[in-house]
């Protein structure tokens, strides 16, 4: 069975969510969606939703910046859905699959036309996520570099510890927003403004 790996890129200030606009060639032309896609062969889910971060809106997250929130099976394959919390806004730099994105207030995204349908299905677990991120700084945790697996939510497929953190704390955004930055002044030529442009 295939397998489908998403990201909801929440502002913990906000209460919004990250969604882009697959582009009219793209899979899923004009639908509207986390950032995420295929498991790579050999590729854990963590690792999967890292790289689809990276590639679709140059984001740059590291294992513990994530926290699996749930697998469901639909549409004939396994998904499963990561949450990042982030403390502002960002403007990802969109690959040739996106053409436009929006920071969507979590109770509007299940109503909204042209949603893609994991987006649509994990809507409801990505709105109660949310309600536990603190208001205005996340908390630090701290990831064992060893340690016992731990299962996603709704499966039985077990993720190594070290590569999650805490499914009951918010995710540490120390640093996150460096290599955000970081990630996009090394792509000056990508479709999308760097944060000094943006405004």
């Amino acid at each position: 069975m295939r397998t489908s790996v998403w990201t909801a890129v929440v502002c913990s200030t906000t209460r919004r969510v990250l969604i882009a606009k697959r582009a009219r060639t793209a899979n899923n032309p004009r639908r509207w969606n986390f950032f995420g896609g295929g498991l790579g062969a050999r590729e854990r889910p963590i690792a999967t939703a890292i790289r689809e971060l990276m590639e679709e809106g140059s984001i740059a997250a590291v294992a513990t910046d994530l926290i699996p929130l749930n697998q469901a099976t639909f549409g004939g394959k396994r998904n499963v859905l990561f949450g990042l919390a982030v403390p502002t806004e960002v403007i990802p730099v969109l690959n040739a699959e996106h053409d436009a994105f929006r920071w969507v207030p979590l109770d509007d995204l299940p109503s909204m036309d042209n949603l893609h349908g994991p987006t649509w299905r994990f809507a409801s677990e990505v709105r109660h996520w949310a309600a536990t991120l603190a208001r205005h700084a996340a908390v630090s945790v701290e990831v064992a570099e060893t340690g016992p697996t731990q299962a996603m939510p709704g499966g039985d497929e077990p993720i190594a510890a070290e590569e999650t953190a805490p499914a009951s704390a918010p995710p540490t955004p120390k640093g996150w927003l460096i290599r955000a930055v970081t990630a996009l002044i090394r792509r000056p030529s990508a479709v999308g403004k760097r944060p000094d442009q943006a405004r």
